[in-house]
């Protein structure tokens, strides 16, 4: 259960995050939740076509409930670079 209850805060955090005003916030979500797909790792070893590799980054596609994709997707029309 604490595990759980984790994941809630940290994803409940992570929207925050993106749907924040400030870019700074915006980007430390985007990078969080880059982390979560794996782009935080060492690509030399996936040598070849990319597209042969995608099931690295959907591993921890059952972390991220759809609601935060939803706010990565809605922040391309509401990206202020002045924030």
């Amino acid at each position: 259960m604490q595990e759980s209850s984790f994941r809630n805060s940290l994803m409940s955090t992570l929207k925050n995050l993106l749907l924040s005003k400030e870019s700074e916030c915006r980007t430390g979500g985007l990078n969080i939740l880059g982390s979560f797909c794996g782009l935080g790792y060492n690509f030399d070893v996936l040598a070849g076509d990319i597209r042969e590799n995608l099931q690295f980054f959907r591993r921890n596609a059952g972390l991220v409930p759809n609601g935060i994709w939803e706010c990565v997707y809605d922040m391309q029309f509401d990206w202020d670079s002045t924030n």
